[in-house]
């Protein structure tokens, strides 16, 4: 791979056919970027992006819509052990969900009485 950057005394510049953003990006982040994500920086380098009149309207707008949907999610961090995590993956797996999806199934069903404790057989 030949280097993206020339310097010419004064300051770098990209190689001729070389990608800066690119570059920089891979760099900055340890990873080669994704085909859908080097067309963006092409796209970009070829000058085809225009501003948008009303950017900071629709800033403030999609920056309101993030902060309802994790205001409504309701994310939360959990440590469980290796081996219930590894079950609840094959449990999840086997019904074609995501793990997620099964854990928050089944604190939904808990609260709305919908799980509720087995009770041991008597002997």
């Amino acid at each position: 791979m030949q280097p993206a950057l020339l310097w010419n005394g004064d300051l770098l510049r990209p190689m001729p056919g070389s990608s800066f953003i690119a570059f920089i990006l891979s760099n900055q982040c340890g990873q080669v970027l994704e085909p859908e994500e080097q067309e963006l920086v092409d796209s970009y380098e070829r000058d085809e992006w225009r501003s948008v009149p009303t950017f900071q309207e629709n800033l403030r707008q999609y920056q309101s819509y993030a902060v309802a949907t994790f205001e409504a999610i309701g994310l939360i961090s959990i440590t469980l052990p290796q081996e219930d995590l590894n079950a609840i993956r094959e449990k999840a797996a086997a019904r074609g969900m995501s793990y997620q999806a099964l854990i928050a199934t089944i604190v939904h069903q808990y609260v709305t009485g919908d799980l509720v404790e087995k009770k041991p057989h008597s002997v």
